[in-house]
């Protein structure tokens, strides 16, 4: 196993979201006699940031073409723009005092659209793209909030919170082309 460590400082002045961070990921058990953490700073490694999927006993460190820290990255900005719309969305929802057990029900029904790769590469991303895109939601959104439906705005949140955390984790659109692994987000 890896066991991972971290420790962020918040910077006194406040001249970033990171003025130290410092992940220490020691090897497996099979070599604990030789224990020697690898430590990285993200705020010296300038246009690579670090990745969170483990491959072997290393952390990946790729090129992003970010500036430092990766904070400002394309993939690291679109990630924590899904992260504020799961957020708001949620919050939206629980503000409305709508059912949770109808939140849980209904989350996963746009992940409906993957079977749309029975048919094909281009037809399941096609589908998914579809299902997955942020205008839907916020027409539905927008039509029950001027009709004073609120069952199309509780389905709208539902979406939007779903496409949110997508976005949060790193499944953005596919590509015809390409595997289902590999999405928008990971070529920014």
């Amino acid at each position: 196993m890896t066991g991972v460590g971290f420790l962020a400082r918040a910077s006194a002045a406040g001249a970033g979201w990171l003025a130290a961070a410092k992940i220490a990921v020691t090897t497996s058990a099979i070599d604990a006699a030789k224990r020697r953490p690898f430590l990285c700073n993200p705020c010296d490694i300038g246009p690579r940031i670090l990745r969170g999927r483990a491959e072997g006993r290393r952390f990946r460190l790729l090129n992003e073409g970010s500036t430092v820290g990766g904070v400002t990255s394309p993939g690291v900005l679109l990630r924590l723009e899904g992260a504020a719309l799961f957020g708001v969305s949620l919050a939206l929802y629980l503000d409305a005092d709508f059912s949770l057990l109808a939140f849980f029900l209904l989350f996963l029904v746009p992940d409906v659209s993957i079977a749309g790769y029975l048919f094909g590469k281009r037809v399941g991303a096609s589908a998914y793209n579809v299902a997955h895109l942020e205008v839907w939601p916020l027409i539905l959104a927008a039509v029950g909030v001027i009709s004073d439906e609120a069952t199309l705005v509780q389905v709208a949140l539902i979406w939007l919170a779903h496409i949110g955390i997508d976005r949060a984790l790193g499944f953005g659109f596919k590509y015809a082309d390409a595997e289902f692994q590999e999405t928008h987000l990971s070529r920014v």
